[in-house]
């Protein structure tokens, strides 16, 4: 691989063409530009199936959450609070037990998918909104 910057230092200022600069750093912006348009479709394409992939996985938490005994244990806190304060930590651990923790890291997962796609998504659209970036984009 070249060392360009050894390349461009040993270049006599001279020898550079009237237009170099301007072309150079015309490049960069667009390959800046194609950049941000790359992340922007595959991060809008992900945004897309995480919204999508979102129902399912919200159902799946909620059957599995009606299939486990969460409810019942939740309902002995408000019924006999007493007994639940003086047996506390045998009880948040079996509350623990009983969380549907697939269901949890599937629902937990496809919200942070979506979240920071979203983000991704509004950078990158701000990209385009820059003045100097709408004169490069043909």
């Amino acid at each position: 691989m070249r060392d360009y910057d050894e390349l461009f230092r040993t270049l006599p200022a001279d020898e550079l063409p009237s237009g170099f600069i301007p072309a150079t750093l015309t490049r960069i912006a667009h390959a800046r530009l194609a950049r941000a348009r790359r992340m922007l479709v595959l991060h809008s394409t992900l945004f897309v199936a995480s919204f999508v992939a979102l129902i399912p996985a919200t159902q799946y938490f909620l059957s599995e959450l009606s299939r486990s005994d969460i409810f019942q244990y939740l309902s002995l806190l408000f019924s006999d609070g007493g007994a639940v304060m003086t047996y506390w930590q045998d009880f948040s651990l079996l509350v623990l037990e009983s969380l549907p923790v697939l269901g949890v890291v599937v629902l937990l997962s496809t919200l942070l998918a979506l979240v920071a796609s979203a983000r991704t998504v509004l950078r990158d659209a701000g990209v385009f909104q820059h003045p100097y970036a709408l004169s490069f984009n043909k």
